[in-house]
């Protein structure tokens, strides 16, 4: 027997397609029949015999087509006359009433279940069945009555419905008891299982119709459809049920209308039950169908009922809002349409109490405004509008925090569309006074940032505007956000190709400086990195104000760095800073700028540059630990072709060698400066020749010129190769003769007199002696003229080339320059110095008779009285005076020495040459 409490029936189990195989339909609905109809007559027999016939009777129709009466044989409680049509005729010669159909019939299913009958068999027209030939076991029920009496009719009738009933009942009893020996297992699990997939609330009365005293069924589809519309829908009506089911919206709208008048008069008589009832059927039975206009009708009566409810609709906010919310994400977009509109109904109604639902609701408007239908997404657009005016009004029940996650996760989205929605919720929550969303940004600044560079201009626009927003609040109150996030966020923005996302980070950057000051020297490394890659940008209309902007980044850290403590730390300390914020990570700075300093950028290099020395400034203790990878890498950019990148160098160079640095081997970083420099220019003749005097003129500009040359004399001293020596003791000479920074170096060389002076000279005459030119110019500018005549005089040993004749050119042209005034005024002295005339014209007879000949020679013309007689006092004093400061005989000898060195030097140097041209022709 079935089981009658509907309340133990699993209502969502799937139908099992295992269960169906080899099974006919009408042994399943036999199966059913049978089961409902044993369940009817065992319980209540009586009633159930009374309660058929008194409705086959209330259906009885008048008239038939030909003036006699006829009836209409209907046995469910719904409208069975939509799917059997019968009638009742009157017959003349028997006098009697009898049942058949209206529809043309040749012959009828086979009923007889006793037979083990597997085809689907018809009756003939003798009762048998045409595929097991088993005849019919019912017989033709004649009407004997007097047919005036309508009540003695209505008892035939009932008698003759009576017996086919039982009748019909045999044949499905052993038909059952058939099928159980089979399978009984089986066939308790197809009546479990049709109960499941049906939904039944409660057993029913099966609609058929009577043929000669047999019972017909309805086939396979109309048997679904019925015990949908028989289900239990209460309190629903019937008409209402098949309102809700219809494809027409205006009957839907109708049904509706009675619904929203329905609960208005439960909820006028607090009669919650109904209330409740009529939830679970629209929520669940409707709103969750299969079929899309069930659905249609569940959805537009949950927001009747909303509608109806009006304020006490937050008692029920979640019957009716979660079937909604389930129908949002239906793959019917009309669906979907109806159930965005149902939502906006009841949050219309509902208000506040929907907040409860947000997140999911959230959840759904980000997916509907992506929807590929326009009609859905202007419904999403409604609903979205409504629920921003609900957050808004309730915004100090609104749950931020749940909000936030759901924010972050959709705000990477790629759609267009979804963007838009993302930033106009951003938006509005920004503007509600008591949200305070800033505090949040840390979490979202980073989608934010990715949404400005689509290249869409609406989104930048509307993310752009959301961004001024936040750092306005930002500057209002910068104490409420976690900064430290944020500020690595916007470093990474600063790398971004798009120039407007590369824009706004730096301005993030420059305004967090301005905000947190020395907070930020942590992250100074990275925020230094960034902004020398802005820098770098070229100088087009569109990156001018991106290069505008990170230069202000690069000055005001930078002048972070003035109030970092120059102390050094050591590892075993255990003194820990109380404001870590101000912790500076010079070893990661240190670690950026030695790396940006071998960039391509003329500008990046200068940059790093500047930094280097701005720390040797404030640092210099901190930065000594850093001096064994800064040096090398700054000796190297002394190569760099550009002039700033080098001057800023030197500069950097001189204020780490200089004496009043910090550290106390000042002494070794210099020397090991002068060497690597003499080393870059023997390695590198062009340098020496190009950026040479511009380098040695910068340095002693920087540093004491006294210093620099006579550590460069010393080291030249002692350099084995004779020619290089010699071209770069003329280079030294010419800057000295000729460079404004060494004008106090020139000063004193020509007042020997002081010890020092005379040191100095004495320091300088050795090494100059590499080159003849160059030593007789130094003796020239120390008035030391006696000296002068000698090495002119040893001219006549030597080997005089081109390259001698060349300097000896530049000499006679730098005697005509401002430098040698002083000179030129001696000859006007009375009585002149003899030594001076001697030298002059020394030079002149060495000189061929070119353009420099001539030009000492005509100034030699100018000297009026020139008598070459015996040797005046002044003479004499000036020799007498000269040799007693000077060996004479000593620096004579040590110059004699340097040349016989240069001389061997050229003839080895000549001789290696023919050495290795003989060797390239021969053939291998």
């Amino acid at each position: 027997m079935a089981d009658e409490n509907p309340q133990n029936r699993d209502e969502h189990n799937i139908w099992p397609n295992s269960a169906l195989d080899g099974i006919k339909w009408k042994d399943l609905m036999s199966t059913l029949i049978l089961d409902r109809l044993e369940a009817s007559f065992d319980n209540n027999w009586e009633d159930a015999l009374s309660q058929t016939t008194v409705q086959m009777t209330q259906n009885t129709k008048t008239d038939c087509d030909d003036g006699r009466p006829q009836c209409t044989i209907v046995g469910g409680q719904l409208s069975r006359m939509e799917y059997f049509d019968s009638e009742c005729n009157y017959d003349d010669d028997d006098d009697r009433y009898h049942l058949h159909t209206t529809a043309d019939r040749d012959s009828i299913a086979c009923t007889s279940l006793l037979c083990d009958c597997s085809d689907d068999g018809f009756l003939d027209g003798n009762n048998i069945c045409c595929s097991c030939s088993m005849k019919t076991q019912y017989s033709h029920r004649s009407l004997t009555d007097n047919p005036n009496s309508r009540e003695t009719i209505s008892e035939k009738i009932k008698k003759n419905e009576i017996e086919n009933i039982k009748q019909q009942i045999e044949i499905y009893r052993k038909r059952l008891e058939y099928m159980m020996k089979i399978n009984c297992q089986l066939q308790s699990k197809l009546k479990k299982t049709i109960r499941k997939q049906l939904l039944l609330e409660q057993y029913i009365t099966w609609p058929y119709a009577v043929k000669n005293g047999k019972v017909e069924f309805p086939g396979k589809n109309d048997l679904i459809l019925i015990m949908s519309m028989d289900r239990d829908y209460a309190p629903l009506s019937a008409a209402c049920v098949r309102a809700l089911n219809d494809k027409m919206y205006d009957k839907r709208k109708a049904a509706a209308l009675e619904i929203e008048k329905m609960v208005k008069e439960f909820a006028a008589v607090n009669n919650s039950m109904q209330i409740r009832r009529l939830l679970k059927v629209l929520g669940q039975d409707f709103s969750m169908s299969k079929n899309a206009n069930t659905k249609k009708g569940g959805l537009i009566g949950l927001a009747a009922m909303a509608v109806g409810l009006g304020k006490d609709s937050v008692n029920y906010i979640d019957d009716l809002i979660i079937p909604i919310l389930v129908n949002l994400n239906d793959a019917d977009l009309k669906v979907r349409y109806y159930a965005s509109e149902s939502l906006y109904n009841v949050s219309k109604v509902a208000r506040s109490a929907v907040l409860k639902h947000f997140p999911d609701i959230f959840k759904a408007l980000s997916k509907l405004a992506t929807d590929p239908d326009q009609n859905v997404k202007n419904a999403s657009e409604l609903l979205d509008r409504l629920m921003k005016d609900i957050v808004t009004d309730n915004s100090n029940i609104f749950d931020l925090v749940g909000f936030i996650p759901l924010l972050r996760e959709r705000i990477y989205t790629e759609n267009t569309f979804a963007k838009q929605f993302i930033i106009s919720w951003i938006t509005v929550l920004d503007d509600v006074p008591s949200i305070d969303l800033v505090i949040y940004l840390p979490e979202i600044l980073d989608g934010l940032f990715k949404m400005l560079s689509d290249p869409t201009f609406e989104i930048k626009k509307m993310c752009d505007a959301v961004l001024k927003k936040f750092l306005d609040d930002l500057r209002h109150s910068p104490e409420k956000v976690n900064y430290t996030d944020m500020i690595n966020t916007v470093v990474i923005y600063s790398y971004s190709t798009d120039e407007f996302v590369q824009f706004t980070a730096m301005s993030w950057i420059k305004e967090f400086i301005e905000m947190y000051g020395s907070n930020i020297l942590p992250f100074a490394s990275n925020i230094l990195k960034a902004s020398m890659a802005s820098n770098s940008n070229q100088d087009i209309e569109s990156q001018i104000r991106i290069k505008q902007t990170a230069k202000l980044v690069n000055s005001t850290l930078m002048e972070l760095i003035n109030g970092v403590e120059d102390t050094i730390q050591h590892e075993n300390t255990d003194v820990i800073e109380k404001d870590e914020g101000k912790n500076l990570d010079l070893a990661s700075l240190i670690t950026v700028l030695l790396k940006e300093l071998g960039g391509s950028t003329i500008e990046t290099k200068i940059t790093v540059l500047k930094w280097i020395y701005h720390l040797f400034i404030h640092l210099p203790n901190r930065i000594l630990v850093y001096m064994e990878s800064i040096f090398p890498l700054l000796l190297t950019t002394l190569s760099y072709p550009n002039e700033e990148v080098v001057q800023n160098d030197l500069k950097v160079i001189a204020k780490i060698i200089s004496p009043s640095a910090a550290q106390t081997n000042n002494k070794q970083y210099f020397d090991h400066f002068i060497l690597s420099l003499l080393k870059q220019f023997s390695c590198d003749r062009t340098l020496l020749k190009d950026r040479g005097q511009f380098i040695i003129r910068q340095i002693c500009g920087l540093l004491n010129s006294n210093d620099i040359y006579r550590t460069l004399s010393t080291f030249l001293l002692e350099e084995t190769n004779m020619k290089f020596a010699s071209v770069m003791i003329g280079t030294l000479n010419t800057i000295l003769l000729t460079s404004p920074e060494l004008y106090d170096l020139r000063t004193q060389l020509r007042d020997v007199e002081k010890q020092e002076n005379r040191e100095m000279f004495l320091c300088l005459f050795r090494t100059w002696c590499h080159n003849p030119v160059a030593a007789v110019a130094l003796c020239l500018l120390t008035q030391n003229y006696f000296l002068v005549c000698k090495l002119l005089q040893t001219f006549a040993s030597m080997d005089v080339t081109i390259d001698l004749l060349i300097e000896v050119d530049k000499l006679i042209q730098l005697l005509e320059s401002p430098i040698f005034i002083y000179l030129r005024m001696e000859l006007l002295e009375e009585p002149v110095n003899q030594y001076l005339i001697k030298a002059l014209y020394g030079l002149l007879m060495i000189m061929p008779q070119s353009d420099a000949f001539h030009l000492l020679r005509h100034r030699l013309k100018c000297v009026p009285h020139l008598t070459m007689g015996s040797e005046t006092p002044a003479s004499e004093t000036v020799k007498k005076d000269f040799k007693g400061m000077f060996d004479t005989s000593t620096m004579l000898s040590h110059f004699t020495t340097l040349q016989e060195k240069h001389r061997n030097y050229r003839i080895n140097t000549y001789s290696i040459q023919q050495i290795d041209k003989a060797i390239a022709k021969i053939d291998v």
